[in-house]
């Protein structure tokens, strides 16, 4: 098991999945929350969201067509209110 002191933060850790995944180089990520979803099937999800700043004219990229269908820009505000968040990340 790993020492959580010494380990990179979770939000660290996506820093370079979101450069593979689309393409995007993040500044300042920070852990925003986590959703917790247990179904009745048994299956359980913990999804962690993490904010964190790009260069103001980034454009996410489908880096990998094969696993995704595509990037949206959701707005904070939007999150913040309970909006529908699709295809796994918001960005």
């Amino acid at each position: 098991m790993r020492d959580a002191t010494s380990s990179p933060s979770v939000a660290n850790q996506l820093v370079p999945q979101v450069l593979e995944e689309a393409g995007l180089q993040l500044a300042a990520p920070q852990f925003a929350y986590a959703a917790n979803s247990v179904f009745p099937s048994g299956v359980h999800y913990v999804t962690v969201f993490v904010r964190a700043q790009v260069a103001v004219d980034a454009q996410p990229l489908n880096c990998e067509p094969h696993k995704c269908e595509g990037w949206e820009w959701v707005s904070g505000a939007a999150e913040a209110r309970g909006g529908e968040v699709r295809r796994g990340w918001c960005m």
